[in-house]
Formats: structure tokens, sequence, C-alpha cells
């Protein structure tokens, strides 16, 4: 089912993950995730903060397993300057 419009505001993300020592909307799986890439709550807050709307595509239902989206959030916080 093909979507025309976010489901999230990513501004009210961004608020939420703008302090590095309260990010409590982490699960646990983002947080082992996180610690098994050596990286710190600043480095994801650094990252969200980063995030602009122009990075965004059209959403589409996927049926792709969640094996694609861990590979490109692993790329992106090695590729990015925060860490």
């Amino acid at each position: 089912m093909e979507k025309s419009k976010p489901h999230y505001n990513l501004d009210e993300i961004k608020a939420s993950f703008s302090d590095p020592d309260n990010l409590g909307t982490m699960t646990g799986s983002a947080r082992n995730g996180i610690r098994a890439l050596k990286s710190s709550d600043e480095d994801v807050a650094n990252v969200v903060q980063s995030l602009s709307m122009r990075e965004f595509h059209k959403s589409m239902t996927s049926f792709v397993t969640i094996r694609f989206g861990k590979m490109f959030i692993c790329r992106c916080i090695k590729e990015s300057s925060f860490t």
C-alpha cells in the first residue's frame, strides 16, 4: 500500500532525540545495536539531528526482510562523521 504523507513528524522525532542523556524512547534492541556498532548515545542524537526531509522518499509497503533496514542503518552510522 502506497503512502502519500509521512506518518511521523520529523521535528517531533528530532525533539525526542535531542538530548543524548535522555534517549528513553529507544528500544532495547536499538540500544544493543548501537553498542554493537561501538557508537554512543551522542552519536545517535547527532545522526537524528542531521536528518532532513529531503533524505526521505515516498513510502511504500515493503516485502523486503528486516535485514535491509539494519544494513542501511549500519552503513549510515559507519559513514557519518559522528563516530
